[in-house]
């Protein structure tokens, strides 16, 4: 949507340029957003925390342990990749393991993961990678980035013996027990 704005010049002269209202809102979107929103127990970010969630962009969200030697290490890292990022449509959030257990939850991960960084996208689609390094946190969001990531699927692995005659499906063998198996079938 374009809008008409005058400008009163120091000579008294009015000039008559037209500018975008959309970019100028996602311009101020972009501005008054944190490179990096931080999720921990303090009560003041979480109306941070709220606008990270409720924003437009994908969500790119690391979890450490805070207290950890090497919870700075990650976080400049992050901060770096967030900054090379910034207005490409990811958003990025650091949370504290302590304080993210609801989170934990609705993604079905386990502690044992972390660090661990989640991308989700506005479709919902997720993008795990546990047991992260500082150094791959960049090759990891590139990767992503490139479309060179496989969606997570929080399923159990699938079975080694399923020869009964009710089968076991699970997210990796969908496809081949129901959709390619040439049967008629009852899920």
């Amino acid at each position: 949507m374009l809008a008409d704005c005058v400008l009163d010049c120091e000579n008294g002269s009015s000039v008559k340029e037209e500018f975008n209202v959309e970019a100028l809102e996602k311009f101020l979107e972009e501005s008054s957003s944190a490179v990096v929103t931080e999720f921990n127990n303090d009560p003041d970010n979480h109306p941070f925390v709220i606008k990270f969630f409720n924003g437009p962009n994908d969500k790119a969200m690391l979890f450490l342990n805070f207290s950890s030697d090497v919870a700075d290490a990650f976080k400049s890292k992050y901060r770096e990749e967030a900054e090379k990022y910034k207005g490409e449509g990811i958003s990025f959030l650091v949370g504290d393991l302590e304080a993210s257990q609801g989170a934990f939850q609705y993604f079905g991960l386990k502690e044992d993961q972390v660090p661990l960084i989640i991308i989700q996208t506005n479709d919902r689609q997720k993008f795990l990678k546990p047991h992260l390094e500082p150094d791959h946190i960049s090759v990891r969001v590139k990767e992503y980035k490139d479309g060179k990531v496989s969606p997570y699927k929080k399923s159990e692995p699938i079975l080694e013996k399923n020869d009964d005659p009710v089968k076991v499906v699970v997210a990796e063998s969908l496809q081949d027990i129901i959709f390619k198996s040439g049967k008629n079938v009852l899920l």
